[in-house]
């Protein structure tokens, strides 16, 4: 047998290729043939997966996306890209081709839960969101991941724009008072609607616009709205007006107010009794724009921020919002100095100096906040700029009435009875006392033994 097999291996013929023998050849196509069945196997199992997963999704009706192509240009292209390309493209013909068999497509939601009319809001395309709303069963009350609607991205569109089109959210069940989560996108820190809860309204306020502002706060009260959570005069209207003061955006809060008074019973708002929560104290609503409870969040001084915000404007935001509060609460001299005061200890030049020039027109005397000081002169703004070592408010602050430091000033003060005194009727009478004082000497000393020995001062 080996001397046959033998003969066979040499009497092959020469062209044989590469001389394999014939079961080298035979083992070579039982491969191939395997190897092709292993294929298909694999390709049948695939398609019968695939198969399931496209079943599996048709039969869930909360399913974010669905698997549909179409061709474009010769290449398999999905249904929802077709969409958005079209949006993006500002093709609303386009869109209205492709959603006419498809209206329930408005109210799917594709990457970080957007649905369509997420992104022609978010992309400002006003007649692709006139598509998109047409439909019956389009739903403008659903959010995505952040917990954002189509609300809280309406500022790419112009004023004539927004106003037709923000009815038309309400009515599809869009709340302007539902906040959402901070925002992900954009990495612009000085942002505050990205670190903080926002609803649309106040999403405007801090962008600064206020037609937008004014028609979302009309929408408020439209037939399909819950109702305004501002002209309640809840927690949501102090939360608002809290964070526009820190950010110093008077005129949105005059569009609040004048929205206030427009809507309901009362002649005119006051903030006087209001208070927030600020580093776990309980302030008076006034105090807001000098502690800074919002830029804090940022981690910038109230100054540069204002100054980054505003650019040339920064003074002017900041007079504007204390003008706001001395209309808007007790414009006493009292409730003056206390703003003075607060200004003082927060080191805001620009507010001290706001103040002076308010309390000279309203034609109270150069010495006002020193005769307001009564017993409590060691916390007067003056005696204050010296603790903190603020140089420039104390140069202000005693530049502005020079004579008043060479003269004795009255302090007048009124006493309380004791609680002893209270049970007898002569004694419990509150009286009066009246004293002088030399500022310059009490600055004086209060230098000398200030921790910071600052020798400006003396």
């Amino acid at each position: 047998m080996n001397d046959v097999y033998s003969q066979r291996s040499v009497q092959q013929p020469p062209n044989c290729e590469k001389n394999k023998t014939i079961g080298q050849q035979d083992a070579e196509i039982f491969t191939q043939n395997e190897d092709q069945n292993a294929q298909n196997t694999i390709e049948q199992l695939q398609q019968l997966e695939l198969e399931e997963y496209v079943t599996d999704l048709e039969s869930d009706s909360d399913a974010r996306s669905e698997v549909s192509e179409t061709r474009v240009h010769g290449r398999r292209v999905s249904l929802e890209k077709c969409m958005t390309d079209a949006i993006a493209n500002g093709q609303s013909a386009e869109l209205a081709s492709l959603m006419s068999d498809r209206p329930d497509w408005s109210r799917r939601q594709g990457a970080q839960g957007d649905t369509l009319i997420h992104v022609a809001a978010r992309d400002g395309n006003y007649e692709c969101m006139e598509v998109l709303l047409s439909h019956e069963s389009a739903d403008a009350g659903i959010y995505n991941d952040y917990q954002e609607s189509a609300l809280h991205l309406m500022a790419s569109f112009s004023e004539d724009q927004f106003r037709v089109l923000i009815p038309k959210l309400v009515a599809k069940g869009a709340d302007p008072h539902h906040e959402a989560l901070p925002l992900r996108y954009g990495n612009n820190s000085l942002n505050i609607s990205a670190n903080i809860r926002c609803c649309s309204i106040l999403r405007a306020i801090l962008s600064d616009n206020i037609p937008l502002l004014s028609c979302l706060l009309d929408a408020s009260h439209s037939s399909f709205s819950t109702g305004c959570r501002i002209c309640e005069g809840g927690s949501k209207l102090k939360r608002i007006v809290a964070i526009a003061l820190s950010t110093f955006r008077a005129e949105a809060l005059r569009t609040i107010v004048e929205h206030i008074n427009a809507h309901t019973d009362n002649e005119d708002v006051s903030f006087g009794s209001i208070e927030v929560w600020c580093n776990h104290e309980l302030v008076p609503l006034w105090k807001t724009p000098f502690r800074s409870i919002i830029i804090r969040t940022i981690d910038l001084p109230e100054s540069f921020f204002r100054a980054i915000s505003y650019g040339a404007n920064h003074i002017i935001a900041l007079q504007s919002t204390i003008s706001f509060l001395l209309d808007h609460f007790t414009a006493d001299p009292q409730q003056l100095y206390n703003m003075l005061q607060e200004a003082v200890n927060v080191n805001s030049l620009d507010s001290v100096e706001f103040i002076l020039q308010e309390a000279q027109k309203r034609q109270m005397p150069a010495s006002w906040w020193l005769a307001i000081s009564k017993t409590a002169f060691p916390n007067n703004p003056l005696i204050l700029a010296i603790k903190h070592g603020l140089r420039s408010i104390f140069q202000l602050l005693w530049t502005s009435n020079p004579r008043v430091f060479q003269e004795l000033v009255q302090i007048s003060d009124t006493i309380e009875p004791s609680k002893v005194a209270r049970f007898f009727p002569d004694s419990s009478v509150p009286c009066t006392k009246s004293y002088y004082i030399n500022v310059a000497q009490v600055c004086l000393s209060i230098t000398v033994t200030a921790a910071h020995q600052d020798q400006y001062f003396l």
